[in-house]
């Protein structure tokens, strides 16, 4: 089976974690399987053609028309690139098919739900809703044209179908997780060259509006003065959207937290892991998911939980959590405080949030993946006779 994988989207993030997740084990594990790659240059550059994978580089560089370009590039140059491939199935991650019909089978994840959330859509100015707008009209119609659909949870099945897509179009593969995350490290030395020498909880994700950093620190800015002066809050991600970073860094001023409130860019998998394992709480108050790889990541390295009352993290964390409103700082802070206030439990959380990992596997999804693509292939062959 020859597939063609369009991965041009995923330069960071969780398209990033889930390529490398499903590129090691074609390449490894997966007999009988040809991959047909197109990326961007600048990312998964340690994956090179070989035997079991063609490896096409598309230079689309950055700037704000790289999604203009990607998007003429894909629906102008990539059908030919896919009918020259001789691939028995078109498969992406990420929810863009073109409108040019392709001669074999369509797989099409989905894997942004932003722009299905009011509560998330709520949040951004009326330019960023419009774009959303647009990038849901695009989903909608790259799903409804597929061959079949990939929802990476329970929540994003329900979602599409709430939209229009057909129910037996979807098939549900959640995620997986590495079991890096699990190794024991010896954290103090990361810990020391962060400059973080007190107990903090945790908040990692990269600096969207819908991420909902500035409730989290209005929660945190309503504990008791003692617990302020015993745990920091540390918040890492990349500065995606400048102007909200700006709002995030103005509002922690004006708290005068500055003391209290650390923020660092993205860090590399190592240093997270030590994070991850050494924080009190990692707190995740994000207001939509799909797929969440951080929050994931986190209970696998055996972070106690407090994450926001909406389906997929209920989903995900199911009772290896406590929850809370995420619209509101005071519930926020109520959870926070709930758990500091009862140390003994948080051993208990470590092993739940465990245990509750240990049920996502990448080597359940990429093979998940590549029985359903066989199983669409065949389909498609049985309408064509």
């Amino acid at each position: 089976m020859k597939i063609f994988l369009n991965l041009l989207a995923g330069t960071t993030g969780g398209q990033i974690t889930r390529a490398k997740a499903f590129l090691n084990r074609i390449i490894n594990n997966t007999a009988g399987v040809h991959l047909v790659v197109i990326k961007d240059p600048r990312v998964l550059k340690e994956y090179k053609s070989s035997a079991l994978v063609t490896i096409i580089d598309v230079p689309i560089g950055n700037g704000k028309l790289k999604v203009i370009k990607r998007f003429w590039w894909e629906t102008v140059h990539m059908p030919s690139l896919v009918s020259e491939s001789k691939a028995d199935i078109f498969l992406t991650f990420s929810h863009f098919l073109p409108s040019r019909k392709f001669n074999i089978p369509t797989f099409v994840g989905v894997s942004n739900l932003a722009p299905f959330s009011a509560m998330a859509l709520a949040e951004e100015s009326v330019s960023a809703r419009r774009k959303f707008q647009l990038l849901g009209k695009t989903i909608l119609s790259s799903v409804k044209r597929a061959t079949a659909v990939m929802a990476l949870s329970h929540t994003a099945e329900k979602v599409l179908t709430e939209h229009g897509v057909a129910p037996e179009k979807i098939v549900v593969i959640p995620i997986g997780v590495d079991q890096f995350w699990s190794a024991p490290v010896e954290t103090a030395t990361i810990l020391q060259e962060l400059g973080i020498s007190t107990p903090f909880y945790l908040y990692v994700s990269h600096f969207y509006r819908y991420k909902n950093h500035l409730r989290l620190i209005e929660a945190y800015a309503q504990l008791p003065p003692a617990i302020l002066a015993e745990k920091k809050l540390v918040l890492v991600g990349k500065f995606e959207n400048v102007g909200y970073f700006e709002e995030i860094k103005q509002l922690i001023a004006s708290k005068k937290m500055e003391k209290n409130v650390m923020l660092f860019p993205g860090q590399d998998m190592a240093i997270l892991r030590g994070l991850y394992q050494s924080t009190e709480l990692f707190i995740f108050p994000s207001l939509v998911e799909n797929c969440p790889n951080i929050l994931l990541e986190a209970m696998a390295a055996g972070a106690p939980i407090a994450t926001n009352n909406i389906a997929p993290m209920t989903e995900y964390c199911e009772e290896a959590a406590v929850y809370f409103d995420g619209m509101s700082a005071a519930d926020m802070a109520r959870a926070i405080l709930e758990l500091y206030a009862n140390p003994d439990s948080t051993d208990s959380m470590r092993a739940l949030s465990k245990q509750r990992a240990a049920n996502y596997s990448w080597d359940i999804f990429v093979n998940t993946v590549i029985a359903e693509a066989r199983k669409i292939i065949s389909s498609s062959q049985k309408e064509s006779i």
